[in-house]
């Protein structure tokens, strides 16, 4: 892969890596063909476990700025070969979840937050490096300016705002986006799984504070609709390539949540639980956030039971 990558970056200015992971079957193949539908794009490697793309990044002018590769993975046993310490200063990871299966969510932000902090610790990279990398995530944070607000300010000015008690809190010295994709099955969890828009709120709550902890970007999206999918690659271009950008932070539509890098506090995301009615700040998310057969069981059970039980009851006490 690394031989792959060498080639490719080759003949370009500037050559940046990006990581999605996540499990089987959570959209990631999808969601980067929906991406990539445009020209300058190719396919070097699709070996079962590992896919790897590349995007020719130019500007306005249609002058060349670099190359994006793109690495698309379900499994650990890969990273090694492209998070790499030689590339890991220009290196995005995004964290690719499935709204069609949220009670999962939780366990695949753990998991993929713990795989990756522990490779990066595997890396042994040197402390002064270290040190910049994360000095360079906490600046794009800190330095957030909201597009409708950056009129108002010197362009010549870099203004670092402090981070807020409770965010960046883990700062693995790699910028993060979680994408949150098949937000298309949002009515499908509405009638078979009695989703609420109480139980969206929950998971957006739940994701948000992750994202805030890790100094994450979060985006919703939709492959199948369509939706953010191009929001998404122009978002990894700004911060990779600093192209401009001028998308406003969204959080209100539940289907199109984009929270750019540096926009969240603590403050914004008490608005969401400050709401709660059936659910609890302080209860685990998965015994909010059930499965299907978990939820479905005990009506079916109760349901089987009165149903089965009746004629015995009926008979037992007859009317007079």
């Amino acid at each position: 892969y690394q031989r792959r990558v060498a080639i490719t970056a080759g003949n370009t200015r500037k050559y940046k890596t990006v990581i999605v992971v996540g499990s089987k079957k959570s959209g990631k193949s999808t969601l980067l063909a929906r991406m990539l539908e445009q020209k300058d794009v190719g396919l070097i490697s699709g070996d079962p476990g590992v896919e790897f793309n590349f995007v020719d990044v130019k500007d306005d002018d249609k002058e060349l700025l670099g190359r994006m590769g793109i690495y698309t993975t379900s499994t650990e046993t890969f990273l090694p070969h492209f998070l790499t310490k030689e590339r890991i200063e220009d290196t995005l990871i995004v964290i690719n979840l499935s709204l069609a299966e949220p009670w999962t969510i939780e366990d695949d932000l753990l998991y993929w937050s713990s795989i990756i902090e522990q490779h990066l610790k595997d890396l042994e990279i040197e402390n002064g490096v270290l040190k910049q990398m994360r000095q360079r995530v906490s600046d794009l944070f800190s330095s957030y300016v909201a597009p409708d607000a950056r009129n108002d300010q010197d362009e010549s000015s870099n203004i670092l705002l402090p981070i807020p008690d409770g965010a960046l809190t883990t700062n693995l010295g790699v910028p993060v986006i979680v994408c949150v994709s098949k937000v298309d099955m949002m009515g499908h969890l509405t009638r078979e799984n009695d989703f609420s828009e109480e139980h969206f709120e929950y998971v957006q709550w739940h994701i948000r504070k992750f994202c805030l902890a890790y100094g994450a970007g979060l985006v919703y999206c939709s492959p199948r609709d369509n939706t953010n999918t191009k929001l998404l690659l122009d978002y990894v271009r700004h911060l990779l390539f600093g192209m401009e950008f001028n998308m406003e932070a969204q959080a209100i539509e539940p289907d199109g949540i984009f929270v750019p890098i540096g926009w969240d506090s603590p403050a914004k995301i008490a608005v969401i639980s400050d709401g709660f009615i059936n659910f609890k700040k302080d209860k685990a998310f998965g015994d909010q956030i059930k499965k299907l057969s978990d939820v479905r069981r005990k009506q079916v059970l109760s349901f089987s039971i009165s149903f089965f039980l009746f004629p015995y009851l009926y008979l037992s006490h007859p009317r007079s």
